[in-house]
């Protein structure tokens, strides 16, 4: 709770101070340091690597630039082409702030983002994010329609540099969840996770070397209920690809928990000077899972999830000033193992136990690796300034290798994929009073060396081969393309703010004709 509370004075802080000053005044330098209009905003955002690592001490060697931005967004998405656990549709409705200001020698950084979901025909899941890596998840054939509530608040502080060598950062992030399903049987799931990462920048000349620490908590309950208890329902225990054991749920609640923590820590590298930008990120984290159901109310212990991280990226920027025009080379690497230890446990009534207590324990039972290869090049063309751009090209390409098995039932789902994106962005800048940015991508992905297998636990009840493994398997090895575009238009007023609108859509459709439809459209104030 303590954390909890430092964490939300700060995010506030972070949203409310730049308010409380530009209330004061709007003029072109706050404190010392330039304001950002909106195409600043945007670039500072994609050029900043610091705001893209766990150390936010490294935002001290940067442009301290002054922003403030909320916004409304409402999306919806529609199509067959969606894994089984996930909406089928959903519409979304977001409201985000953010922003950026220098109290004293500090620099913050900060937002918080509210959304409200309405997803419809979501399957076998009683969480609110099946996907995030536990296959311990307690599904039911029926499915339904969610709905769901996620706030997010988090906040990056970076300390002035001290003796012209060291500077000091925190980064935290607060992220709470509820949701529940509108038909039996109805999960009703709360989530909460917190994440703190104190880091450290060391200075000598135009190269720097940092490193970090970080902590994360995460803790979900769903409570499974049965209003129609004449009605008993068939629940499946998901162990991972596919495997199961199943109970006949016929009283009231059922509850599970699920409680993890990890740590990590991350080292990186930068070099700056008037024609070149070097930064290098290497991040290593370490979590740990546990599911429990509560039952005899008494804590089971049904399985532990452990999960390893290894995440890199090098960004190489190039100016050329002449020219105004900026080359901007990355590379990537990302990967993901996780392994399923499954717990058996019996109930001892004995009055010195009274407790469940550990039968027989087998590891790696469910085990899942991915990993990710990516590499960008961004062109900038700028136009008069280097705050902002006047054009954007950008080309990215990703390798993906994924494994998911679980070898003492011989089952698997394997393979191999790429995915190759171009991207252009216009900036215009009409009369000095409006705004205009368009923007269109195109995205192709393949896939190759796919192979999957499937042994069933009940030869009798297909629900869990055909509804989830099979159609999961099917939506991962499609091939597609996809094509998005949008626009925003703004309006500066008088006191050097701005007003604006966005609009975006979005267009997929794979070989076998399955398709998905996203829209968008959101109002915005940069202040």
């Amino acid at each position: 709770m303590r954390y909890t509370s430092i964490l939300y004075k700060a995010a506030i802080s972070t949203i409310v101070l730049p308010i409380q000053l530009t209330a004061q005044t709007r003029n072109d330098t706050l404190l010392g340091k330039p304001y950002a209009e909106l195409f600043e905003m945007h670039y500072f955002k994609e050029s900043e690597y610091h705001l893209s690592s766990d150390n936010a001490s490294g935002l001290s060697l940067g442009s301290r630039i002054n922003y403030s931005d909320v916004n409304l967004t409402y999306e919806y998405s529609d199509g067959n082409y969606h894994r089984p656990q996930q909406a089928s549709s959903y519409n979304n409705c977001l409201f985000s702030a953010e922003g950026a200001v220098t109290m004293g020698k500090f620099y913050v950084v900060g937002g918080f983002n509210f959304k409200e979901a309405f997803e419809k025909n979501v399957q076998f899941t009683s969480i609110l994010n099946p996907y995030r890596g536990t296959p311990y998840i307690i599904a039911d054939s029926t499915g339904g329609n969610w709905k769901k509530q996620t706030y997010d608040m988090w906040t990056r502080i970076a300390s002035p540099i001290y003796y012209h060598f060291i500077s000091f950062g925190l980064d935290g992030r607060l992220a709470v969840g509820r949701g529940a399903k509108s038909i039996d049987p109805r999960p009703q799931a709360n989530s909460n996770a917190i994440q703190v990462a104190p880091s450290f920048t060391l200075i000598q000349k135009r190269h720097s070397l940092g490193g970090n620490f970080s902590y994360r908590r995460f803790r979900e309950n769903s409570n499974m209920i049965l209003y129609d208890t004449g009605n008993p329902q068939k629940i499946y225990l998901m162990k991972g690809m596919g495997q199961y054991t199943h109970d006949l749920f016929s009283t009231n609640e059922r509850e599970r928990q699920y409680t993890g923590d990890g740590f990590g820590g991350g080292v990186q590298y930068g070099y700056k000077s008037d024609r070149m930008n070097v930064f290098l990120d290497g991040i290593y984290e370490n979590y740990v899972e546990n599911a429990n159901d509560i039952e005899n109310n008494k804590p089971r212990q049904r399985g532990r999830l452990y999960e390893n991280n290894w995440k890199g990226q090098l960004h190489v920027d190039f100016y050329n000033k002449e020219y105004s025009v900026k080359h901007a080379l990355s590379v990537g690497y990302n990967e993901t193992n996780r392994s399923g230890r499954e717990i058996i446990q019996i109930f001892n009534s004995s009055s010195e136990v009274n407790a469940w207590v550990t039968s027989s324990e087998a590891s790696h039972r469910s085990v899942v690796s991915q990993k990710e290869w990516k590499a960008g090049y961004n062109l900038y063309l700028f136009d008069g300034t280097t705050t902002s751009y006047k054009w954007k090209f950008s080309l990215n390409g990703k390798l993906t290798e994924y494994i998911d098995e679980y070898v003492v039932m011989n089952s698997f789902l394997k393979f191999n994929s790429y995915t190759a994106t171009l991207n252009a962005l216009r900036n215009f800048n009409i009369k000095k009073t409006n705004l205009l940015q368009v923007g269109l991508e195109g995205s192709f992905r393949g896939v190759w060396n796919d192979k999957n297998r499937y042994t069933p636990r009940e030869p009798l009840d297909k629900t869990i081969e055909t509804e989830l493994v099979n159609s999961d398997a099917t939506i991962l090895t499609q091939n597609y393309g996809q094509l998005q575009a949008h626009v925003l238009y703004g309006h500066n007023l008088k006191n050097k703010t701005c007003l604006y609108a966005k609009s975006s859509f979005s267009l997929l459709r794979t070989e076998d004709k399955l398709n998905r439809t996203n829209v968008s459209a959101s109002v915005g104030y940069n202040f």
